[in-house]
């Protein structure tokens, strides 16, 4: 293996993983918090209008962690991609195809979250 593959491989991992690991950080912030997690930027939750906050936060929290499957998945592949060039064509092709489409069923969810638990 090429210098140029090593760092390729290098660069792969940190966006693919360090997504996963954002999310999954989110989502463990999620799963401790006593208010309301907000979900959009600059949105407050009030928690009045919260039914229960402890189960919002918690399908909130499941909702990040399986966003970051992907990403953990994508980073996996594209390493076993070192033995087996299809590897890492696979990897390339499970982040881009659920990155955005990901983000969409992400939004919809939420939105059931929000009709469920927010009066």
């Amino acid at each position: 293996m090429s210098g140029e593959q090593m760092v390729g491989i290098v660069i792969f991992l940190l966006c693919t993983w360090g997504c996963g690991f954002v999310f999954l950080l989110i989502a463990r912030h999620a799963d401790r918090c006593s208010k309301p997690v907000n979900f959009w930027a600059g949105q407050e939750v009030d928690p009045h209008r919260v039914s229960d906050i402890a189960a919002y936060n918690h399908e909130n929290a499941v909702l990040w962690k399986g966003y970051s499957i992907p990403f953990w998945l994508s980073g996996a592949l594209f390493v076993f991609g070192v033995v087996n060039n299809a590897f890492s064509i696979a990897g390339i092709i499970v982040l881009f195809s659920t990155c955005f489409p990901g983000l969409l069923l992400l939004i919809r969810k939420y939105k059931q979250i929000e009709k469920t638990y927010i009066t």
